[in-house]
Protein backbone atom coordinates (compact mmCIF):
# COMPACT_ATOMS: atom_id res chain seq x y z
CA UNK A 1 0.00 0.00 0.00
CA UNK A 2 1.32 3.31 -0.89
CA UNK A 3 2.43 6.27 1.85
CA UNK A 4 0.40 9.31 1.61
CA UNK A 5 1.11 12.45 1.73
CA UNK A 6 -0.75 15.27 3.22
CA UNK A 7 -0.89 18.91 1.94
CA UNK A 8 -1.72 21.76 4.13
CA UNK A 9 -1.39 25.45 4.67
CA UNK A 10 1.40 27.10 5.81
CA UNK A 11 3.96 29.86 6.42
CA UNK A 12 7.64 30.43 5.64
CA UNK A 13 9.59 33.12 6.34
CA UNK A 14 6.14 35.60 6.04
CA UNK A 15 5.78 33.51 2.68
CA UNK A 16 2.84 31.01 2.51
CA UNK A 17 3.72 27.53 1.77
CA UNK A 18 2.78 24.15 1.08
CA UNK A 19 3.54 21.69 3.80
CA UNK A 20 3.94 18.67 2.93
CA UNK A 21 3.30 15.64 5.74
CA UNK A 22 4.20 12.07 5.91
CA UNK A 23 5.22 9.35 8.21
CA UNK A 24 8.69 8.36 7.34
CA UNK A 25 9.44 6.73 4.21
CA UNK A 26 12.95 6.67 3.09
CA UNK A 27 12.22 6.72 -0.81
CA UNK A 28 9.69 9.91 0.03
CA UNK A 29 12.96 11.27 1.80
CA UNK A 30 15.04 10.68 -0.88
CA UNK A 31 12.42 12.19 -3.66
CA UNK A 32 12.21 15.22 -1.59
CA UNK A 33 15.80 15.46 -1.08
CA UNK A 34 16.36 15.74 -5.16
CA UNK A 35 12.64 17.50 -5.94
CA UNK A 36 13.18 21.05 -7.26
CA UNK A 37 12.17 23.89 -5.06
CA UNK A 38 10.99 21.28 -1.89
CA UNK A 39 12.55 22.32 1.08
CA UNK A 40 12.75 21.12 4.91
CA UNK A 41 11.04 23.48 7.12
CA UNK A 42 12.65 22.48 10.31
CA UNK A 43 9.58 24.92 12.59
CA UNK A 44 7.26 22.95 10.99
CA UNK A 45 8.70 19.44 10.82
CA UNK A 46 8.03 19.20 7.52
CA UNK A 47 8.66 19.73 3.47
CA UNK A 48 7.32 22.26 1.75
CA UNK A 49 6.97 23.75 -1.77
CA UNK A 50 5.37 26.97 -3.48
CA UNK A 51 1.90 27.42 -2.81
CA UNK A 52 0.81 28.02 -6.38
CA UNK A 53 -1.98 25.92 -8.20
CA UNK A 54 0.90 24.83 -11.26
CA UNK A 55 3.32 23.60 -8.55
CA UNK A 56 0.63 21.45 -6.66
CA UNK A 57 0.36 20.32 -10.08
CA UNK A 58 4.17 19.06 -11.03
CA UNK A 59 3.74 17.38 -7.33
CA UNK A 60 1.12 15.55 -7.83
CA UNK A 61 2.48 14.25 -11.04
CA UNK A 62 5.44 13.42 -10.03
CA UNK A 63 4.53 12.20 -6.58
CA UNK A 64 1.32 9.93 -7.53
CA UNK A 65 4.00 7.41 -8.56
CA UNK A 66 5.53 7.02 -4.85
CA UNK A 67 2.23 7.83 -3.09
CA UNK A 68 -1.21 8.63 -2.60
CA UNK A 69 -1.81 12.90 -1.91
CA UNK A 70 -4.03 13.88 -0.04
CA UNK A 71 -5.09 17.84 -0.69
CA UNK A 72 -8.49 17.63 1.17
CA UNK A 73 -7.72 20.34 3.44
CA UNK A 74 -6.24 23.04 0.59
CA UNK A 75 -8.16 25.74 -0.42
CA UNK A 76 -8.00 27.20 -4.06
CA UNK A 77 -8.67 30.76 -2.43
CA UNK A 78 -5.41 30.60 -0.03
CA UNK A 79 -3.49 29.55 -3.49
CA UNK A 80 -1.00 32.43 -4.34
CA UNK A 81 -2.72 33.61 -7.81
CA UNK A 82 -0.01 34.42 -10.82
CA UNK A 83 0.72 38.18 -10.01
CA UNK A 84 -0.22 40.35 -12.89
CA UNK A 85 2.99 42.65 -14.32
CA UNK A 86 2.43 46.37 -14.04
CA UNK A 87 2.60 47.67 -17.77
CA UNK A 88 5.05 50.39 -18.69
CA UNK A 89 3.45 54.04 -18.84
CA UNK A 90 3.85 56.40 -21.00
CA UNK A 91 6.19 59.11 -19.93
CA UNK A 92 4.39 62.32 -17.97
CA UNK A 93 3.60 65.25 -20.30
CA UNK A 94 5.98 68.26 -19.82
CA UNK A 95 3.43 70.11 -16.90
CA UNK A 96 3.62 67.33 -15.20
CA UNK A 97 7.33 67.12 -15.05
CA UNK A 98 7.69 71.09 -14.58
CA UNK A 99 4.66 70.80 -11.80
CA UNK A 100 6.47 67.90 -9.62
CA UNK A 101 9.87 70.10 -9.83
CA UNK A 102 8.24 72.74 -8.83
CA UNK A 103 6.38 70.51 -5.87
CA UNK A 104 10.01 69.03 -5.16
CA UNK A 105 11.70 72.83 -4.13
CA UNK A 106 8.56 72.91 -2.11
CA UNK A 107 9.18 69.87 -0.39
CA UNK A 108 12.95 70.86 0.10
CA UNK A 109 11.88 74.06 1.17
CA UNK A 110 9.71 73.47 4.08
CA UNK A 111 12.36 70.68 5.23
CA UNK A 112 11.30 67.51 3.98
CA UNK A 113 13.52 64.75 3.83
CA UNK A 114 15.14 63.94 0.85
CA UNK A 115 13.69 59.80 0.84
CA UNK A 116 10.63 61.12 1.52
CA UNK A 117 10.53 63.76 -1.64
CA UNK A 118 11.29 61.08 -3.75
CA UNK A 119 8.83 58.48 -2.66
CA UNK A 120 5.92 61.41 -2.87
CA UNK A 121 7.53 62.50 -6.45
CA UNK A 122 7.80 58.65 -7.49
CA UNK A 123 3.65 58.24 -6.70
CA UNK A 124 2.98 61.40 -8.20
CA UNK A 125 4.81 60.46 -11.20
CA UNK A 126 3.20 57.15 -11.63
CA UNK A 127 -0.62 58.70 -11.41
CA UNK A 128 0.57 61.19 -14.12
CA UNK A 129 2.12 58.85 -16.11
CA UNK A 130 -1.25 56.57 -15.91
CA UNK A 131 -3.73 59.91 -16.75
CA UNK A 132 -1.06 61.12 -19.57
CA UNK A 133 -3.91 62.23 -21.42
CA UNK A 134 -5.98 64.61 -19.04
CA UNK A 135 -5.11 68.03 -18.35
CA UNK A 136 -3.16 68.27 -14.88
CA UNK A 137 -5.60 71.04 -13.69
CA UNK A 138 -8.71 68.60 -14.68
CA UNK A 139 -7.77 65.71 -12.53
CA UNK A 140 -9.94 65.45 -9.80
CA UNK A 141 -11.02 62.16 -7.03
CA UNK A 142 -12.68 60.19 -9.74
CA UNK A 143 -9.51 59.88 -11.48
CA UNK A 144 -7.75 59.05 -8.28
CA UNK A 145 -10.15 56.28 -7.39
CA UNK A 146 -9.70 55.20 -10.83
CA UNK A 147 -6.13 54.75 -10.14
CA UNK A 148 -6.33 53.07 -7.03
CA UNK A 149 -8.41 50.35 -8.71
CA UNK A 150 -7.21 50.06 -12.24
CA UNK A 151 -3.23 49.78 -11.43
CA UNK A 152 -2.93 49.57 -7.46
CA UNK A 153 -5.06 47.01 -6.85
CA UNK A 154 -4.62 45.23 -9.95
CA UNK A 155 -1.36 45.14 -9.95
CA UNK A 156 -0.77 44.33 -6.35
CA UNK A 157 1.11 47.44 -5.08
CA UNK A 158 1.22 47.54 -1.41
CA UNK A 159 -1.21 49.29 1.26
CA UNK A 160 2.31 51.70 2.27
CA UNK A 161 2.31 52.62 -1.54
CA UNK A 162 -1.48 53.75 -0.99
CA UNK A 163 -1.18 55.81 2.00
CA UNK A 164 1.81 57.41 0.50
CA UNK A 165 0.16 58.38 -2.76
CA UNK A 166 -2.67 60.00 -0.51
CA UNK A 167 -0.27 61.55 1.65
CA UNK A 168 1.63 63.12 -1.80
CA UNK A 169 -1.78 64.40 -3.37
CA UNK A 170 -2.56 66.08 0.00
CA UNK A 171 0.62 68.27 -0.08
CA UNK A 172 0.68 68.76 -3.72
CA UNK A 173 -3.21 69.89 -3.43
CA UNK A 174 -1.99 72.41 -1.24
CA UNK A 175 0.80 73.44 -3.08
CA UNK A 176 -0.75 73.61 -6.25
CA UNK A 177 -4.13 76.40 -6.56
CA UNK A 178 -5.44 74.72 -9.60
CA UNK A 179 -5.45 70.96 -8.61
CA UNK A 180 -9.43 69.65 -8.47
CA UNK A 181 -8.73 67.11 -6.50
CA UNK A 182 -10.64 66.69 -3.02
CA UNK A 183 -8.63 65.52 -0.43
CA UNK A 184 -11.12 65.67 2.14
CA UNK A 185 -12.71 62.65 -0.10
CA UNK A 186 -9.12 60.72 -0.04
CA UNK A 187 -9.98 57.68 2.64
CA UNK A 188 -7.05 55.49 3.58
CA UNK A 189 -6.89 51.61 3.21
CA UNK A 190 -7.14 49.00 5.96
CA UNK A 191 -3.68 47.64 7.39
CA UNK A 192 -3.27 44.41 9.16
CA UNK A 193 -2.28 44.92 12.83
CA UNK A 194 0.33 42.83 12.45
CA UNK A 195 2.86 42.15 16.44
CA UNK A 196 6.29 42.36 15.10
CA UNK A 197 8.55 39.38 15.16
CA UNK A 198 10.86 39.69 18.51
CA UNK A 199 14.25 37.35 18.80
CA UNK A 200 14.45 36.60 22.81
CA UNK A 201 17.84 37.49 24.29
CA UNK A 202 19.75 34.00 23.57
CA UNK A 203 19.04 34.80 20.03
CA UNK A 204 20.33 37.99 20.03
CA UNK A 205 23.18 36.61 22.35
CA UNK A 206 24.25 34.15 19.59
CA UNK A 207 23.43 36.83 16.80
CA UNK A 208 26.02 39.23 18.06
CA UNK A 209 28.55 36.09 18.98
CA UNK A 210 28.41 35.10 15.44
CA UNK A 211 29.92 38.07 13.98
CA UNK A 212 33.16 38.24 13.64
CA UNK A 213 34.55 41.10 12.27
CA UNK A 214 34.55 43.95 15.10
CA UNK A 215 33.40 46.93 13.27
CA UNK A 216 30.08 44.57 12.10
CA UNK A 217 29.92 43.27 15.43
CA UNK A 218 30.02 46.78 17.18
CA UNK A 219 27.29 47.88 14.69
CA UNK A 220 24.92 45.70 15.29
CA UNK A 221 25.09 45.60 19.05
CA UNK A 222 24.68 48.91 19.21
CA UNK A 223 21.87 48.92 16.77
CA UNK A 224 20.02 46.52 19.50
CA UNK A 225 21.69 48.11 22.77
CA UNK A 226 20.17 51.63 22.15
CA UNK A 227 17.54 50.83 20.04
CA UNK A 228 18.73 52.42 16.82
CA UNK A 229 16.90 52.77 13.37
CA UNK A 230 19.74 51.80 10.56
CA UNK A 231 19.90 55.64 9.42
CA UNK A 232 20.23 56.38 12.86
CA UNK A 233 22.97 54.22 13.12
CA UNK A 234 24.91 55.15 9.83
CA UNK A 235 24.42 58.62 10.51
CA UNK A 236 26.18 58.84 14.10
CA UNK A 237 29.54 61.10 14.99
CA UNK A 238 31.67 60.42 16.77
CA UNK A 239 31.40 63.52 19.41
CA UNK A 240 27.35 62.16 19.38
CA UNK A 241 28.96 59.35 22.19
CA UNK A 242 28.42 61.31 25.92
CA UNK A 243 30.75 58.78 27.74
CA UNK A 244 30.98 60.71 30.58
CA UNK A 245 27.25 61.04 31.13
CA UNK A 246 26.51 57.52 29.29
CA UNK A 247 24.33 59.05 26.71
CA UNK A 248 24.26 58.76 22.81
CA UNK A 249 22.80 61.89 21.32
CA UNK A 250 20.46 61.07 18.18
CA UNK A 251 20.72 63.98 15.79
CA UNK A 252 17.84 64.45 12.93
CA UNK A 253 15.83 60.65 13.59
CA UNK A 254 12.73 60.16 11.85
CA UNK A 255 10.71 63.31 11.77
CA UNK A 256 13.52 65.25 12.28
CA UNK A 257 13.85 64.96 16.00
CA UNK A 258 16.58 64.55 18.49
CA UNK A 259 16.77 62.63 21.33
CA UNK A 260 18.85 61.05 23.43
CA UNK A 261 19.67 57.26 24.02
CA UNK A 262 21.38 55.14 27.22
CA UNK A 263 24.51 54.08 26.78
CA UNK A 264 25.36 51.06 28.68
CA UNK A 265 29.19 50.00 29.87
CA UNK A 266 28.94 47.29 27.80
CA UNK A 267 28.55 49.05 24.65
CA UNK A 268 30.86 51.55 25.64
CA UNK A 269 33.34 49.00 25.53
CA UNK A 270 32.60 47.53 22.02
CA UNK A 271 32.57 51.28 21.17
CA UNK A 272 36.02 52.18 23.04
CA UNK A 273 37.33 48.62 21.26
CA UNK A 274 36.53 49.56 18.03
CA UNK A 275 37.85 53.08 18.07
CA UNK A 276 40.93 52.28 18.87
CA UNK A 277 41.40 49.61 16.14
CA UNK A 278 39.73 52.02 13.79
CA UNK A 279 39.79 55.83 15.01
CA UNK A 280 36.85 56.95 13.53
CA UNK A 281 36.86 61.04 12.81
CA UNK A 282 34.24 62.39 11.99
CA UNK A 283 31.52 59.84 11.22
CA UNK A 284 31.50 56.75 13.52
CA UNK A 285 31.29 54.61 10.95
CA UNK A 286 32.14 54.76 7.02
CA UNK A 287 32.03 52.28 3.90
CA UNK A 288 35.58 51.66 2.33
CA UNK A 289 34.98 54.94 0.48
CA UNK A 290 35.69 56.81 3.36
CA UNK A 291 32.08 58.04 3.30
CA UNK A 292 28.75 56.69 5.12
CA UNK A 293 28.64 52.85 5.93
CA UNK A 294 25.68 51.47 3.49
CA UNK A 295 22.05 50.55 4.76
CA UNK A 296 22.28 47.96 2.09
CA UNK A 297 26.12 46.60 3.36
CA UNK A 298 24.45 46.33 6.74
CA UNK A 299 21.55 44.40 5.85
CA UNK A 300 23.79 41.97 4.67
CA UNK A 301 25.59 41.94 7.58
CA UNK A 302 22.70 41.06 9.89
CA UNK A 303 21.42 38.82 7.20
CA UNK A 304 24.74 36.23 7.10
CA UNK A 305 24.53 36.44 11.14
CA UNK A 306 20.93 35.34 11.19
CA UNK A 307 22.09 32.30 9.01
CA UNK A 308 25.15 31.56 10.69
CA UNK A 309 23.20 31.77 14.09
CA UNK A 310 20.45 29.40 12.72
CA UNK A 311 17.53 31.81 13.36
CA UNK A 312 14.66 30.71 11.01
CA UNK A 313 12.30 33.54 12.26
CA UNK A 314 11.23 36.18 9.57
CA UNK A 315 13.40 38.69 11.10
CA UNK A 316 15.38 42.12 9.95
CA UNK A 317 18.02 43.95 11.02
CA UNK A 318 14.54 46.62 12.62
CA UNK A 319 13.53 43.46 14.44
CA UNK A 320 16.65 44.72 16.65
CA UNK A 321 14.97 47.36 17.80
CA UNK A 322 11.59 45.91 18.43
CA UNK A 323 13.51 43.07 20.68
CA UNK A 324 15.10 46.07 22.09
CA UNK A 325 12.07 47.79 23.62
CA UNK A 326 10.35 44.63 23.95
CA UNK A 327 13.39 43.19 26.55
CA UNK A 328 13.08 46.43 28.31
CA UNK A 329 9.05 46.27 29.06
CA UNK A 330 9.20 42.79 30.03
CA UNK A 331 12.51 43.59 32.88
CA UNK A 332 9.76 46.24 33.77
CA UNK A 333 11.07 49.39 32.80
CA UNK A 334 7.93 52.19 32.09
CA UNK A 335 6.64 52.27 28.48
CA UNK A 336 6.89 56.04 28.73
CA UNK A 337 10.61 56.06 29.09
CA UNK A 338 10.74 53.56 26.47
CA UNK A 339 8.68 55.40 24.27
CA UNK A 340 11.19 58.85 24.56
CA UNK A 341 14.12 56.51 24.04
CA UNK A 342 12.49 55.17 20.75
CA UNK A 343 11.72 58.34 19.38
CA UNK A 344 7.71 57.35 19.52
CA UNK A 345 6.15 60.45 18.73
CA UNK A 346 2.72 58.78 20.19
CA UNK A 347 2.32 55.83 23.48
CA UNK A 348 0.00 54.17 20.78
CA UNK A 349 3.26 53.35 18.92
CA UNK A 350 5.02 52.13 21.79
CA UNK A 351 1.75 50.06 23.02
CA UNK A 352 2.01 47.29 20.33
CA UNK A 353 4.94 46.00 22.32
CA UNK A 354 2.62 45.09 25.20
CA UNK A 355 1.32 42.62 22.88
CA UNK A 356 4.49 40.84 22.40
CA UNK A 357 5.45 40.62 26.20
CA UNK A 358 6.01 37.46 27.29
CA UNK A 359 5.81 38.16 30.95
CA UNK A 360 2.55 39.24 30.87
CA UNK A 361 1.42 36.12 29.59
CA UNK A 362 3.49 34.42 31.99
CA UNK A 363 1.11 35.14 34.72
CA UNK A 364 -1.92 34.05 33.09
CA UNK A 365 -2.71 30.36 34.22
CA UNK A 366 -5.00 28.14 31.79
CA UNK A 367 -8.62 27.18 33.36
CA UNK A 368 -7.58 23.86 32.20
CA UNK A 369 -5.16 24.02 35.33
CA UNK A 370 -8.26 23.16 37.33
CA UNK A 371 -9.29 20.20 35.84
CA UNK A 372 -8.85 16.82 37.07
CA UNK A 373 -7.37 15.15 33.73
CA UNK A 374 -4.82 12.37 33.33
CA UNK A 375 -1.89 13.13 31.04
Amino acid sequence: MKPTIHLNHGICQKTRVILCFFEYHPILVQEFRHYPNAKWFKEANSWIISSSFSAIEHFKKHFSVFAQIDASKLSAQSLDQPKLKAPSLPRPSEAAVLSLEHFSDYLKSIRYSQNTIDSYISCLQLFFRFHHKCDLNELTHDHVQEFNKNYILKYNYSVSFQNQLINALKLFDEHCETSKIEITNLERPFSQKKLPVILSLREVECLINSIVNLKHRTMIALIYSCGLRRSELIHLRTNDIDSERMLIHIKGGKGKKDRMVPLSEKTLTFLRNYARAYKPNGLLFTGASGAHYSGSSLQSVFKKAKAKSNITKPVTLHTLRHSYATHLLESGVNSRYIQEILGHSSPKTTEIYTHVNSENYKRIVSPIEKLNIGI
